[in-house]
């Protein structure tokens, strides 16, 4: 498990066992807790990126902070979180007239080339 993931749901699990929520795990299992919560969101967490999802995991349990009345399972975590952002996308590339004619020339001479080779081998 990443080194980040492991910190953000240790912090949100201090953060649950501070509100002392019913069902909350007794204070010499809080590793073994933390342990079976990665395991049990590590499927979901292989393609996190730290920059994207940490504060998607923060506002989850944020989430959670407010709204449990009793201690959470892991699943709540996940469907607190927030969708991930949606990538930032590049301009459509603007080509000058004399680089369309060039892309074209190009395009042309490939096809040639293709078509002359195709032909060789029939």
């Amino acid at each position: 498990m990443k080194a980040w993931i492991r910190r953000e749901v240790a912090r949100g699990l201090q953060g649950l066992i501070a509100l002392r929520l019913p069902g909350a795990p007794g204070e010499d299992t809080v590793g073994m807790t933390l342990d079976i919560w990665l395991a049990a969101i590590a499927p979901r967490a292989a393609g996190w990126d730290e920059s994207g999802d940490a504060g998607r995991v923060r506002a989850a349990f944020s989430s959670l902070f407010a709204m449990c009345r009793q201690w959470p399972a892991p699943a709540q975590l996940l469907e607190a979180m927030p969708a991930p952002r949606p990538p930032v996308l590049l301009p459509p590339r603007k080509f000058s007239d004399a680089e369309r004619a060039k892309n074209r020339a190009r395009i042309a001479a490939l096809m040639e080339r293709f078509f002359k080779h195709h032909r060789m081998k029939s």
